[in-house]
């Protein structure tokens, strides 16, 4: 499997301000292993410049049971809180299929809804909010 060619594997976003260009990329390792590699540049004066050094992150999340025969689709990237965002499905005895929450710097995985109709859905994207924003969003303005 040639992972680069399938468009699941690969998340384009920008920032919140506009100021900053993520590209993400997944690659499968052995059964159970994958790397997250992460690319950044800045926006200056109207154009893409300034690119900061790539990071290499290698994830094992056993748990999930995902091969390189699983269906799998990244989905969102919070670039300010290091959240990746993806959906599991069927394929390569996989044991978990769902939306899937994963925090990039911790490791930590956290699975969001469950089943394989999931990695399915054409619109699913994440939004990424500071607690006073959460807090001044459930305040009542009347």
């Amino acid at each position: 499997r040639q992972s680069h060619y399938y468009a699941g594997e690969r998340l384009l976003g920008t920032s919140a301000d506009g100021e900053r260009l993520s590209f993400l990329y997944v690659g499968f390792l052995g059964c159970t292993d994958f790397f997250i590699y992460i690319e950044t540049q800045t926006a200056a004066g109207g154009e893409w410049e300034g690119h900061e050094q790539a990071r290499l992150k290698l994830i094992s999340l056993p748990e999930l049971g995902i091969t390189m025969k699983t269906a799998f689709k990244l989905r969102w990237f919070g670039e300010k809180s290091g959240t990746l965002m993806f959906t599991v499905g069927e394929g390569g005895g996989c044991t978990s299929q769902g939306v899937f929450m994963l925090n990039i710097t911790t490791g930590c995985l956290e699975k969001l809804a469950d089943g394989v109709e999931c990695h399915a859905w054409k619109h699913l994207c994440g939004y990424e909010m500071d607690r006073e924003a959460l807090i001044a969003s459930s305040v009542d303005r009347s």
